[in-house]
């Protein structure tokens, strides 16, 4: 019972400092939704070396960092946390929201063909890896926010292993909701967001499996 107030009066307290607006993840499932279901189609980059890279996804407090480590101990794969090299790589492309992407493709189709562009993005993001990791060995990134780029990473790194994370929803929510982060995951601070966060997640994930199966 004592637990309890304590989590709910913090929680109220963060309400207040870090107020939580539901538009960007409803805006970012709705988008993830509208692409998946359009039928359009990337040309891809050619594979290259982008088997090196393992992508784990899910939502926090799923189990990420738990399957990071687990990697990290084999001898040919490097832990990578939370990587923010693809974000880096494909700045030009924003949020990687369709509209994000569709508008870059097209300011670059007189230039140079689509499969170029992304093999550029892979360039940069193999780069990037390679100063932190070497060019050796395999490595993983499981920044949260990849989540979004899916359609990045199967376009830029085709041979690139992407891993869903699933644990039970109310271990998640109940561990977010203990956790009660800062600002950027202002969603945990109350039980009715924490449920749409996950619920947002959980359906993203779905679409993006369908799309890429």
């Amino acid at each position: 019972r004592g637990a309890h107030l304590y989590l709910e009066a913090r929680a109220a307290a963060n309400r207040i400092r870090f107020p939580f607006d539901a538009r960007p993840l409803e805006l970012g499932l709705r988008d993830t939704l509208s692409w998946c279901r359009s039928g359009e189609d990337d040309v891809p980059a050619a594979p290259g070396d982008s088997h090196r890279a393992i992508f784990i996804i899910g939502p926090l407090r799923s189990g990420t960092s738990l399957l990071d480590q687990v990697f990290s101990r084999h001898p040919a794969i490097a832990g990578g946390g939370e990587l923010k090299h693809l974000w880096l790589a494909t700045r030009e492309l924003g949020d990687c929201s369709s509209s994000g992407i569709g508008g870059y493709l097209r300011s670059q189709a007189g230039l140079q063909p689509p499969e170029s562009t992304w093999t550029e993005f892979r360039r940069r993001y193999l780069a990037l890896a390679d100063e932190r990791f070497g060019t050796a060995c395999r490595f993983t990134d499981k920044l949260l926010s990849n989540v979004y780029r899916i359609r990045a990473i199967r376009a830029a790194l085709p041979d690139a292993a992407i891993l869903s994370i699933q644990r039970d929803p109310v271990d998640v929510a109940w561990s977010c909701w203990r956790a009660q982060f800062d600002a950027e995951s202002a969603w945990a601070n109350s039980p009715e967001s924490i449920a749409l966060y996950l619920a947002c997640h959980r359906r993203m994930m779905e679409a993006w499996k369908s799309r890429y199966p």
